[in-house]
């Protein structure tokens, strides 16, 4: 896709009326649009460890999207990999009140059980 640059920067507003204008039925058209103007948003997060992450969770969510309707995922071992790191850090937390099961700094870990946390 041939998006054009402002100041050498992608073209938001470009992207909105080019992408977007499409309607829910012409997918086929607006949908690789969308994931690409999408992926170029989450990259210029100003961070570099969060433009990271985001471009990996949008993968993820791309793939998810695959996966409901009937299409193949993209990169299997990158889903498995975020799958088993999103499942590691559900398992820290209470699922209830959202709450830490432990806090750490460093190497030093305040182990607290939830219900103390209340």
């Amino acid at each position: 896709m041939d998006i054009p640059m402002v100041n050498g920067h992608y073209d938001l507003n470009w992207m909105l009326e080019n992408i977007i204008k499409y309607e829910p039925h012409e997918k086929s058209k607006w949908g690789p649009k969308m994931w690409t103007m999408l992926s170029i948003i989450v990259s210029y997060i100003p961070c570099s460890a969060c433009a990271k992450h985001g471009v990996a969770m949008l993968d993820f969510e791309h793939d998810v999207v695959n996966i409901h309707t009937g299409k193949k995922i993209h990169d299997v071992k990158k889903f498995k990999e975020y799958y088993n790191n999103i499942y590691k850090m559900v398992q820290q937390y209470d699922m209830n009140t959202g709450m830490p099961l432990s806090s750490c700094v460093g190497d030093e870990c305040n182990h607290k059980v939830v219900a103390e946390m209340r």
